[in-house]
């Protein structure tokens, strides 16, 4: 047995590695120092031999048990018979010679025993065009001048950097063990061999970023763990190959793998579209461990194999959830094989993060997980099960998250969706970790164990007999996961196992069914350690540490030693998030192929734009990486290359789903793509340019026409309100209330706290939006739902929105917030512009009184942005004003705003809100728009009278004209001119020393600076008159005092339905902070059609101020 090390000293695989040098590294031998100058090859370090805690057969230890062997010990017989063994009829090349040449690389295929050239073909790669060729092995073999062969067992593939192509070659490997007879070994050291040859044609900037890229890769093959075998697959478990057919094992190993765990397949792709079967030798990232040991003289071997998926994978916080195709995050295959006389036993089991669209990024140890309702979480969800049950069959879900606090959120989703899924063939069970084990009460796991008994007995595990036929099947997997699928869940897994490999053992007739592991000492022990280290390895590849709880893994028990390094590693993880990660997404993303390198000329033929690619949302913070957005039409393809660091991203036009404009800023849009779980967002240098890009795509990747027939498109809208106070029980079917057929719908309840009998759902606002979403049914997507949280608030209220599947791309992806009553002091409101960057209030409203009152959803629909409010109180005070929580403004940022609820609207209030429906008993709905806005169309409200309920619902039900963009007119031929504008104020301005506006619309091409002594005349780049007349010019008052700072006075809105008559006319807008009036804007407006080219009117002198954000640094404008 290959176990000599105790217990309870075990060392972490691998933790030190003998790094070296490319000047002493025997593999940089083999250049000519010509090309050695160039120094753009990396030698990556060779790892440390040291086997995983210790388990080196070691035959002269005496306290070795006398009845163990070692793999060499193994009787002929008692070795597997080949057909185990995964055949191909193209036999990869175990060993082979590289010489590099000046003009060429030749490698060569070598008998491992003569060393000599071996096989019917040498492959030759061009370092002039990068092109691979085979040829005839000549004879004699005359190798490129000047060079000398180097011995190397393997191509990992073809990379492309800013300098051009690199071979990456495999130039030290570790024989782990055998399966059967084939060896199984891991990657221990890698050389990138630059191709192209000729001096570099890099500016300094250039090499610099070179440097760095090379750097990222040495990064990652130096962390990765890179498993691989010449005979044998894998990335298949046992199962999984006794089901291959006689033509698939004829097939290449690489055109049979599992591709979710072939991770060189992308830079094998040289090497696969020219059919070099014998070169491509497939690799998977993961842990590997073969123990031989025997019981009872019977010897047996143990194989452990945990294979990680590389469809989505990365660093801890940067890869969360699910893509829109399924893949999850850390998804990890786990096989336990055990072998003994031409036995094969096989049981495997599953990990992967919660697979819904969702986030964990923010400050802090531990960021609260974020839910996104995005279109695409039920499809993923729904994909990503249909996948495991076609792969593995019938899936057990054990969700060990938390049941109260942050994480609770994300564990009410995951349930909400099971539900939905109503699959039978996937089973949910929740365990809560922290809560049942807390204070090392490690026995409760005994709780879930009982809970999953009948599932461990139903799935079972896989048996082949001697002849190779299946005796028995696993039926289906656990699929394991907490929020990072790495500690809590390797504790469970182990449990599994445990449980698991005492009934192999039994089955293969090593152990009679009354002994227990903790009979047979060596077998717990390295049982014990190859779960810990795979702990280890699994937690090191996510998060750049060990596992946590991992003593208990080790040991069986919880120790002060493993509290501490607990401590230690959690204090690493938070470091390797702050200043690490992206370093490492960034390598994983460039070996994996999710962006591409090149050095990139634009041809004339492709529409360019030049923008910043924005790596948060496009909402918030404005950090970037400058970039050209071009709009490849013969390709039909969306290219974003940044010109520094040669990044290229290729979009397909067939990817989009839906573009969306910020109704913040006019030059912000996001795209939505079918394969991505996070929008892409970026800021143009002018809302025209940010149009024109919507307008190709919409063009060419939706076939809409530039203009559509009608610029107003009638949206109809249900709107639903329930004050649930005194509710027991909720109805079954809710058609009398909401009626389908619209194409949008928002729901929100009030002291939502009925009791909920399901455990999993952890209040009844999760299992109300359950409900609703399971009665709505498929053709139904739930874009957006907030509530007021996961405490138990008396006045709990729930927010929730659905748009038809046909009408998605109508709406922008709703944001939340909260909404509250401000209270408003006797002194002035007004906001204060300290620099470029920083904000903070001067004589505003005090937020010490502020009172939340509900919360809040808005969006646009098309070009109208909307917003909805769900309250829980109101309060008929003209100290009070309703306000929302950030940068809103509720009077001038939304065409319609509704607020309803649990509110009887005073005096104060109607002077602004429209009562809809208003009712004493069960609340009131209540509507606002813009001055002259379109209003809303087919009005109709009721109630759904509920038996045996103290209050019932209320609706209404609405057309909203939603305004659509024409097609672009620039040079404009229209002019909107501004005359006799001056502003009257309600406060003292006796310190302002310079008055002056602030112009902003989507039509025009930038933020227009004026000053209130001039006539303004603007360009609109979108000139059609019914679209301009349904819109307003948003206008901003600043003024600058003494020392030179601007406050920011009052916005207001100037509507432009009366700007197209035959002589100007007036307005007024009344200017508010705070929904409280500061003033008013005065003058006349005109709009006039004439000459394009003529372009005498006003230009703005400098980029205004931002508007209201308050963060976005001025050099990107």
């Amino acid at each position: 047995m290959e176990n000599t090390e105790p217990v309870s000293e075990p060392t972490s695989p691998r933790s030190d590695h003998s790094v070296t040098s490319p000047e002493t590294k025997k593999s940089s031998s083999l250049l000519p120092s010509a090309f050695e100058t160039l120094q753009h090859f990396v030698s990556l370090p060779r790892r440390s031999r040291q086997s995983i805690a210790g388990l080196n057969p070691l035959k002269d230890d005496p306290d070795q048990p006398s009845n163990q062997i070692s793999i060499e010990e193994i009787p002929p017989e008692k070795k597997f018979p080949q057909r185990f063994l995964a055949k191909g009829t193209a036999r990869l090349h175990q060993l082979i010679h590289i010489y590099v040449g000046v003009k060429d690389v030749v490698l060569v295929p070598v008998d491992p025993e003569t060393k000599t050239a071996n096989g019917e073909a040498i492959l030759i790669i061009d370092r002039l065009n990068s092109t691979l060729r085979l040829e005839p092995i000549p004879t004699p073999f005359v190798p490129p001048e000047n060079t000398a062969p180097e011995e190397i067992f393997g191509c990992l593939g073809i990379l492309t950097l800013l300098e051009g192509k690199y071979l990456i070659i495999i130039t030290e490997r570790e024989r782990i063990g055998s399966i059967g007879s084939s060896d199984i070994w891991r990657v221990d050291g890698t050389t990138a061999i630059p191709i192209s040859a000729g001096d570099s044609t890099l500016s300094e900037e250039e090499r610099k970023i070179e440097k760095g890229y090379i750097g990222m890769l040495n990064t990652f093959l130096s962390t990765s763990n890179f498993y691989f075998s010449y005979t044998y697959d894998v990335t298949l478990s046992a199962e999984v190959q006794s089901k291959l057919t006689e033509d698939e094992l004829a097939q290449a190993q690489w055109k049979r793998v599992d591709k979710r765990f072939f991770w060189n397949n992308y830079i094998m792709e040289d090497f696969i579209t020219r059919d070099l079967d014998a070169w491509i030798l497939p690799v998977m990232d993961g842990f590997i461990k073969i123990i031989v040991d025997n019981i009872n003289d019977q010897a047996f071997e143990y194989i452990f194999i945990s294979r990680r998926s590389c469809f989505r994978t990365g660093a801890r916080f940067h890869t969360r959830g699910a893509d829109p195709m399924g893949h999850v995050a850390n998804f990890i295959e786990t096989e336990q094989l055990v072998q003994s006389h031409a036995l094969r036993s096989s049981f495997v089991q599953t990990r992967g993060s919660i697979p819904l669209i969702w986030h964990q990024k923010g400050k802090g140890l531990k960021p609260k997980p974020i839910t996104d309702h995005s279109l695409f979480s039920k499809l993923a969800f729904r994909r990503h099960f249909e996948d495991l049950i076609n792969l593995y069959g019938r899936q057990v879900i054990v969700n060990l998250i938390n049941q109260q606090g942050p994480e609770s959120d994300l564990g009410a989703e995951f349930y909400t969706h099971y539900k939905l899924l109503n699959n039978p063939n996937v089973r949910y069970v929740s365990f809560d970790f922290h809560e049942k084990c807390k204070n090392n009460k490690y026995e409760n796991l005994s709780q879930l164990m009982d809970q999953v008994e009948d599932d461990l007995n139903a799935l079972g595990y896989f048996l082949q007999d001697s002849e190779g036929k299946p005796v028995m099947t696993q039926t289906g997997t656990f699929r394991t996961n907490c929020i990072d699928c790495l500690d809590r869940t390797n504790v469970v897994q182990t449990l599994f196992a445990r449980r698991m490999l005492r009934r192999q053992l039994n089955n293969l007739g090593l152990i009679p069914s009354d002994v227990k592991l903790e009979d047979l000492p060596s077998v717990e022990a390295w049982f014990k350690i190859v779960w810990a280290d795979n702990a280890d390895t699994m937690s090191t590849q996510y998060t750049g540490t060990g596992a946590l709880k991992n003593d208990y893994t080790r040991t069986g028990k919880r120790s002060v030693k493993g509290l501490a390094t607990d401590g230690l590693n959690s204090m690493k993880r938070y470091i390797n998030k702050t200043f690490q990660d992206d370093w490492r997404q960034d390598s994983i993303d460039l070996f994996l192929g999710k962006y591409k390198v090149e050095k990139r000329h634009f041809e004339n033929t492709t529409k360019k734009f030049d923008v910043f690619h924005l790596e948060n949302d496009f909402e918030g913070s404005k950090e970037g990486e400058k970039s050209k957005l071009e709009i490849d039409l013969e390709q039909k393809m969306v290219v974003q290359h940044c010109e520094e660091s040669g990044q290229r991203m290729e979009i397909p036009f067939a990817y989009f789903t839906r573009t969306e404009k910020s109704q913040r800023d006019f030059r912000l849009m996001r795209f939505t793509l079918c394969n991505r779980p996070m929008a892409e967002a970026y800021l143009f240098q002018s809302s025209l340019e940010r149009q024109q890009v919507i307008q190709l795509i919409d063009e060419n990747c939706f076939k809409e026409p530039p203009s559509p027939e009608s610029l107003l498109d009638e949206v109809s809208l249900f709107i639903g309100t329930w004050n649930m106070e005194g509710i027991k029980e909720v109805p079954a079917n809710f058609s009398q209330w909401i009626p389908k057929g619209k194409e949008f719908y928002i729901i929100g309840v009030q002291n939502c706290n009925y009791k909920v009998h399901d455990p999993d759902f952890p209040n009844a606002n999760y299992h109300w939006n359950f409900l609703l979403q399971e009665y709505m049914g498929d053709e139904y997507i739930c874009i957006g739902a907030t509530n007021s949280g996961y405490n138990k608030s008396t006045d709990s209220t729930s927010l929730i929105a659905f748009a038809h599947e046909k009408s998605i791309r109508k709406f922008s992806v709703p944001r939340t917030t909260k909404a509250r009553y401000k209270v408003v002091s006797k002194k002035s409101g007004a906001a204060k512009i300290k620099g470029k960057f920083f904000a903070k209030l001067k004589e505003g409203p005090s937020s010490s009184d502020d009172t939340v009152i509900g919360t809040a959803m808005y969006f646009r629909v098309h070009d109208t942005q909307m917003c909805f409010i769900n309250s829980s109180k109101s309060l008929d005070s003209m100290e009070h004003v309703l306000v929302l929580k950030g940068e809103n403004d509720i009077m001038h940022d939304f065409y319609h705003m509704f607020w309803f609820g649990n509110i009887i609207p005073g005096k104060s209030d109607l002077n602004k809100w429209i009562p809809l429906h208003q009712t004493p008993e069960y609340g009131s709905i209540v509507w606002r728009n813009l001055p002259e806005a379109e209003g809303l169309l087919d009005i109709s409200v009721g109630a759904d009278t509920l038996k045996d309920c103290p209050s019932s619902p209320i609706f209404v039900n609405c057309i909203i004209p939603a305004s659509r963009s024409p097609a672009i007119t620039y040079p404009s031929n229209l002019k909107l001119k501004l005359t006799r504008i001056h502003v009257e104020t309600t406060h003292n301005t006796s310190k302002v020393v310079n008055q002056f506006v602030v112009l902003y619309a989507p039509f025009l091409e930038k933020g227009f600076k004026a000053t209130l002594n001039r006539d303004i005349e603007l360009r609109p780049f979108l000139t059609h008159q019914d679209y301009l007349k349904s819109l307003h010019i948003t206008v901003e008052l600043w003024n600058k005092d003494l020392v030179g700072d601007d406050f920011l006075q009052g916005v207001g809105v100037i509507p432009l339905r009366r700007a197209f008559q035959s002589a100007p006319t007036e307005f007024g807008a009344v200017l508010c902070l705070d929904d409280e009036p500061t003033g008013t804007f005065f003058g006349s407006i005109h709009g006039t059609y004439g000459n394009a080219e003529d372009d005498d009117f006003v230009t703005s002198s400098s980029p205004p101020p931002s508007r209201r954000s308050r963060q976005l640094s001025q050099n990107v404008i």
